[in-house]
């Protein structure tokens, strides 16, 4: 008896999950898309393994630049599910998305560096040429 009832009770919370997701989904694509939050995490409330809302919420992270957010979720679902095919594919594109971004700091801030460098070399050639004509 006790057993129907949790296996009743957990296909309900999973229905109702999905049914909370998909309104999520369809909240990201209106005028207010950050309004699919709340939703995403009620389902994980009702439903704390329910992949395609973790998901939902690393692709909401993903495309307004929570990178590292989305990836955590992403992990997550795949934690869950190792073989869910949107899980893996939106974690591959993120990270590459990531890695790109880091890559393109790390040149932003060396050419800073280098602009640095050429700015104290010039003001010690200037110092130098001052010297020697006064």
């Amino acid at each position: 008896m006790e057993k129907d009832y949790l296996f009743l009770r957990n296909r309900q919370n999973r229905q109702y999950a999905e049914e909370t997701t998909l309104r999520g989904i369809t909240a990201s694509k209106s005028d207010n898309p950050s309004s699919c939050l709340p939703l995403y995490n009620h389902a994980l409330e009702i439903d704390p393994l329910f992949t395609d809302a973790f998901v939902a919420r690393g692709a909401y992270y993903a495309n307004h630049g929570k990178y590292k957010e989305a990836l955590l979720d992403f992990k997550k679902a795949l934690k869950i599910d190792s073989k869910h095919e949107n899980a893996r594919i939106y974690y591959k594109q993120t990270k590459e998305k990531l890695l790109e971004i880091e890559k393109e700091l790390k040149r932003e801030v060396q050419e800073v560096m280098d602009g640095e460098f050429v700015m104290v070399t010039m003001f010690f050639l200037w110092f130098l040429c001052f010297f020697y004509y006064y």
